[in-house]
């Protein structure tokens, strides 16, 4: 069985983390910090940003338009906050799915780099495996299947549901 840990990141796998050995696994990284720009919910400085934004109804637009060291100050001050305010998004996973596409599309060297990539993609801290990693690692290899290939990703029925709802609020 191969065995993922920091020993052997970079050479059997790559760890999807900030504290990552190896670029590509810090770039594809939920807080590394990215603009990217989806053509209909607009710019982000971080995939972290766009899932704030997305969780959480009480923010306002503001909480895009950010600095990144200003968005972690404020992740950190409402951290409690975040636990019991969080809203029900319907396409969540869909949703960051797209925009992850579009974050790595627009930054050519991270597309090369996934293009380029043959090593398995993994989550863990530590000898844990992070519990998003469920989900998250099969959409990442998703996008990065579809970047290979060059297919496009459509909007989905999810962000308009999205704009509409946060249009709402």
């Amino acid at each position: 069985m191969t065995e993922f840990n920091y020993e052997n990141e970079g050479i059997n796998h790559i760890n999807i983390s900030p504290s990552s050995k190896s670029e590509i696994g810090r770039r594809l990284a939920v807080g590394y910090p990215a603009t990217f720009h989806h053509p209909l919910l607009g710019g982000f400085k971080s995939m972290q940003q766009l899932h704030i934004w997305m969780k959480y109804k009480y923010h306002t637009q503001d909480v895009k338009n950010m600095e990144l060291d200003e968005f972690e100050a404020y992740i950190n001050t409402h951290r409690e906050s975040f636990k019991t305010k969080a809203r029900k998004v319907q396409g969540f996973r869909q949703i960051y799915e797209e925009c992850l596409y579009h974050r790595i599309i627009q930054d050519p060297e991270l597309k090369q780099m996934v293009i380029e990539n043959e090593l398995p993609l993994v989550k863990y801290v530590g000898s844990d495996v992070a519990y998003n990693s469920v989900w998250l690692i099969p959409a990442v290899e998703r996008v990065i299947k579809a970047i290979k290939t060059g297919v496009e990703y459509p909007i989905s029925m999810h962000v308009l549901y999205l704009i509409e709802q946060t249009a709402a609020e």
